[in-house]
């Protein structure tokens, strides 16, 4: 509630196995993540930035790599 917009905020603590499940979900095709967009960290103000201003990418996630 303290940030505008459509924005969901998640905290989770990760486990090992957790991921490893997810990690074989998605191998199999059980579970669809659907990334339309990756950039690097150095990249993460612009993109962050376009996505807030046009709504875009649109048909998946944004993710952030930090290599």
């Amino acid at each position: 509630s303290a940030l505008p917009g459509p924005y969901q905020v998640l905290i989770a603590k990760v486990s090992v196995e957790d991921l490893e499940a997810v990690a074989q979900a998605v191998g199999k095709g059980i579970l669809r993540l659907p990334i339309a967009r990756t950039v690097p960290l150095g990249e993460a103000i612009e993109a962050l930035t376009e996505l807030e201003r046009n709504r875009t990418p649109k048909g998946g996630k944004l993710v952030i790599t930090t290599e």
